[in-house]
């Protein structure tokens, strides 16, 4: 078994999404530059908030690039496992027989893409997949929910 990573549209979606996070900061950071020059305050603020805005366009630039290509995940017979890297790394593991709940979501731009985020619920924790195609996040509830019929020890 391999580790699995987003559909390829998933891309185009996290650019779109952190494009436009990227405006909305951008504008905010504007608004309180231009409040800072109109009542001449304290100059350092300035480049303060010149700042925040370089860094928010590399953060808004190279974002989407790792949040795809550093996360993955892989089903076992009774396992399903998420593995975010890059540099510090996080490999979560889930038992399905553990699972309480299993929700999907997608907003307005997920569903655009066909995209939707599954996320699995136990008593200790929530764990997210990365984004996924519909058919896939059907497939896997579809499993889970039928794996868990099957179960029948105590946990």
């Amino acid at each position: 078994m391999t580790f699995h990573k987003s559909p390829e549209i998933t891309k185009r979606y996290l650019r779109r999404l952190y494009a436009l996070t990227y405006v909305g900061m951008m504008i905010s950071l504007i608004i309180i530059l231009l409040v800072l020059y109109y009542f001449d305050m304290w100059q350092p603020l300035r480049y303060i908030v010149i700042g925040l805005m370089v860094l928010s366009s590399i953060y808004c630039l190279v974002r989407p690039h790792f949040k795809y290509h550093y996360t993955s995940y892989r089903m076992n017979q009774n396992m399903i496992e998420v593995k975010r890297h890059f540099w510090f790394q996080r490999h979560d593991i889930i038992k399905v027989e553990r699972l309480q709940y299993v929700q999907w979501r997608n907003g307005p731009l997920m569903r655009r893409y066909q995209l939707q985020r599954l996320t699995l619920t136990t008593a200790g924790h929530d764990l997210k997949l990365p984004l996924l195609d519909a058919e896939d996040v059907s497939r896997i509830e579809a499993y889970c929910l039928a794996y868990l019929q099957e179960v029948d020890s105590d946990v």
